[in-house]
């Protein structure tokens, strides 16, 4: 059984590199592939051993996964809004030093939500009973807040717009229901696509990347990064629809001035605090807020504390090793692109997600990336945020627990 479990961790690791580095792979598809293949399986292998295997590919790949959202500017949910400081930092040379942060975020998210776990048994089913009904209008309010926050009249109309047109694509999208991957072309549109289109605009080259430890954070801002992002990434955990993206808009709120380095410590504690509330979530309201998790109760069958504290060990365990892996191939990956013709890899990654997006979701898919990267292009014009463009999930979701 020991072993099984060690070989499914292994393996999980391998599985969570491929999907964390490859565009467009979103870890929920190779959960329900596992799944579906686990009738077979469970022949080999123990219900547990499946899921210490999908537990330790997801953790590996929260890790992974922003190396190409910094270096190629292709994102998912989970680190659509580290593209552009993610971006800023590749055209300094420091894309190494913005994943080191990002790696210890969540690895810090990752042991600060653990450590909250028995608390949290207690207070996720008060806080869903209590905040249910309102959570839409928070995040309305929140929306509210960001156009107030421009400085100029003039601003706060261009933010408006762009939530406006980002919403409406939303609802669209959400509402095709043979997309079966709706966040791969629009997400992939609003925050890669457009930033890199735009790079090339201004024939911007990038920089020899330094790979060395040069950036710290002062405590004060690593306490306020993680409190911040844990609290929020466990917040929305709780309540349907919501994930990552709208942790990132909630805890931003919690600053008035973020830098670069502070915020994407905090997107990587978001993405291991909601990680480790999906399952919280799974045994206190019986709810699988994410497809891993999903998967993995429907694996279990019946989810015992023991077979979840069993999972919450792999998640230490692979842990260590993802922050190590991470670090290493990204310090590789930063010497060969620092080398090549940014250009050429601009358009080669433009080139790739259009792939990606026809193969999972044809010519439509196709469109909505269109329509996305031309809504994604214009903060670049008008000069306001582009996290206004994550209207695109919020205004669903608001219409979705209102309405």
């Amino acid at each position: 059984m020991l072993l099984q479990i060690i070989l499914a961790c292994i393996s999980g690791i391998f599985a969570g590199i491929i999907t964390g580095l490859t565009p467009g792979l979103h870890i929920n598809l190779v959960a329900v592939v596992v799944l579906g293949m686990a009738g077979s399986a469970l022949s080999s292998f123990e219900p547990i051993t499946l899921a210490a295997f999908i537990t330790a590919m997801s953790v590996t790949h929260t890790f992974v996964d922003f190396i190409p959202s910094i270096l190629l500017g292709a994102p998912d949910e989970n680190t659509a809004l580290a593209v552009l400081p993610g971006h800023v930092l590749l055209k300094r040379g420091l894309a190494y030093e913005g994943i080191r942060i990002s790696s210890a975020g969540t690895l810090t998210g990752m042991l600060a939500t653990l450590a909250c776990v028995p608390f949290l048994l207690f207070l996720v089913p008060f806080i869903f009973s209590r905040l249910q009904t309102v959570i839409g209008f928070l995040l309305l309010g929140i929306l509210a807040f960001m156009i107030a926050r421009e400085s100029t009249w003039q601003r706060r109309m261009w933010s408006l717009l762009i939530m406006t047109l980002a919403g409406i694509l939303g609802l669209i999208v959400f509402s095709m229901h043979d997309i079966k991957q709706p966040l791969l072309p629009m997400l992939s549109g609003l925050f890669g696509t457009a930033i890199l289109l735009n790079s090339l605009s201004q024939q911007a080259k990038i920089p020899t990347q330094r790979v060395t430890e040069m950036i710290k954070i002062s405590n004060l801002s690593m306490i306020k990064a993680t409190s911040a992002g844990t609290l929020s990434g466990s917040l929305v955990s709780i309540f349907p629809g919501l994930g990552p993206a709208q942790a990132a808009i909630i805890s931003s709120q919690f600053f008035r001035h973020i830098g670069i380095y502070s915020y994407l410590f905090m997107m990587g504690a978001i993405g291991a605090s909601s990680m480790v509330m999906g399952f919280v979530t799974l045994m206190t309201i019986e709810k699988a807020r994410n497809g891993t998790v999903a998967a993995i109760a429907e694996l279990l069958a019946t989810p015992t504390w023991h077979g979840i504290g069993l999972l919450f060990a792999v998640m230490l365990l692979v842990s260590g090793m993802a922050v190590r892996i991470t670090l290493y191939l990204s310090r590789m990956l930063a010497n060969t692109l620092g080398r090549m013709n940014y250009t050429l890899v601009s358009l080669g990654v433009i080139l790739f997600i259009a792939a990606m997006v026809i193969y999972f979701e044809s010519w439509k898919g196709l469109l909505i990336l269109a329509t996305a990267t031309a809504i994604g292009l214009v903060p670049n014009l008008t000069g306001v945020g582009r996290n206004n463009g994550m209207a695109a999930i919020i205004v669903p979701v608001i219409l979705y627990l209102i309405l």
